[in-house]
């Protein structure tokens, strides 16, 4: 979890199983790339408040709700791209 004005922090080469968030971010700004997440609720779960995060090169596996999550106010303040969700 990346919490309240975290910022330039850099979660990667993470393997992450059976978390209702496998990566959560909330009201900060961090870099998320190369990483894992299988058999979670949510694979990366960008919550309110957040921008300027920038999620890529990332696998999530066997998602039951949501690939990404990320707050619908949110969604443009964000940069998403070549992740692969399975």
């Amino acid at each position: 979890m990346f919490r309240r004005n975290m910022t330039n922090s850099i979660p990667r080469n993470n393997i992450v199983y059976n978390e209702d968030n496998g990566i959560f971010v909330s009201q900060s700004h961090n870099q998320i790339y190369k990483n894992i997440v299988s058999d979670s609720a949510n694979g990366i779960n960008v919550g309110s408040d957040s921008s300027d995060n920038k999620i890529y090169n990332n696998t999530i596996i066997k998602s039951s709700s949501h690939g990404i999550a990320v707050s619908s106010r949110d969604a443009a303040a964000n940069t998403i791209y070549s992740n692969i969700i399975k």
